[in-house]
């Protein structure tokens, strides 16, 4: 195995473990506080730049709605779209590395 690939690798899980434990607190604050609506919508506490950059995605992705005054609140539709986007993203990214697998193998046989 190239040891780039197994220096690499775990990084890339750790890497992704800890942007979804980042967003989950995101989630967790706004369902905890019953920030589901514009009208209970609430101020966030202050994160790291990781969960600045999550919260971000979540907004960006129709996940989590910002309001005029700086308070945030979770839109559970658009985070079911969110998260099914985000599946249909990694499962095309899984069958891409899984079909260069192949044709290496093939090419190389």
């Amino acid at each position: 195995m190239n040891p780039f690939v197994g220096v690499i690798s775990p990084l890339v899980v750790m890497l992704a473990a800890v942007m979804k434990r980042a967003e989950r607190r995101v989630l967790r604050q706004l369902r905890d506080s019953g920030a589901h609506s514009p009208e209970s919508a609430q101020p966030l506490e202050p994160m790291a730049a990781l969960g600045q950059l999550r919260l971000s995605r979540l907004i960006d992705g129709g996940a989590v709605i910002a309001t005029a005054d700086g308070r945030y609140y979770l839109d559970e539709d658009g985070w079911e779209h969110y998260r099914s986007e985000r599946r249909r993203r990694a499962f095309a990214a899984v069958a891409a590395v899984l079909m260069a697998g192949v044709v290496v193998y093939l090419f190389t046989k």
